[in-house]
This record gives C-alpha cells, sequence and structure tokens, in this order.
C-alpha cells in the first residue's frame, strides 16, 4: 500500500503507525420551542481530526530518506493542514 501525506509518499510495509485517534464533530444547532425543550437539528459532518504518532525509518522513505524527512519536520510546524491519502492495490 501507498500513502501520501501531502507531497511526501510512504510504504505501508516500512511505515508504521504507532497511534491513531481520530475525532469528528458533528455540526449541531438547537431550535428554541415555545414551553418546550430545544430541538437539536443535525447540520452534517462537522470537523474531522486524525492524529497519527510513528516513528520514521530514513532508509524506507522510497529513496529519498533523510530529506524527505526533513521536509515532514519543516511541515508539521505550519499551521495548514495536508490530506492524507491511501493507495491500496488489489
Amino acid at each position: 500500500m501507498l500513502m501520501a501525506w501531502g507531497p511526501f509518499r510512504f510504504t505501508v510495509p516500512s511505515y508504521s503507525v504507532e497511534t491513531m485517534r481520530r475525532s469528528l464533530q458533528p455540526r449541531s444547532a438547537p431550535q428554541d420551542v415555545i414551553g418546550a425543550a430545544p430541538i437539536i437539528h443535525r447540520l452534517g459532518p462537522g470537523n474531522e481530526e486524525i492524529v497519527l504518532e510513528s516513528t520514521f525509518h530514513p532508509r524506507h522513505l522510497n529513496g529519498r530518506g533523510l530529506t524527505q524527512l526533513a521536509g515532514v519536520r519543516q511541515q508539521e510546524c505550519l499551521p495548514c493542514h495536508l490530506s492524507l491519502v491511501a493507495l491500496t492495490l488489489a
């Protein structure tokens, strides 16, 4: 399996996730009703956050090794978020 986190590429047999956490925040809004408890309206999915903790070994980073590892370290300090994509080949 090939995984991509923004411009960074990893192969899964060599990339191990030690801890994974996922949180979803649904969007909802209360609607006041006279003489009754407020009704909660569900507005669809909200923010989703996935936190992965892993140890990178430079020899497993598709031949780009320390250069890619330096890029990952720089990216984690920036405020923008990158998408994580997994490609499985059957």
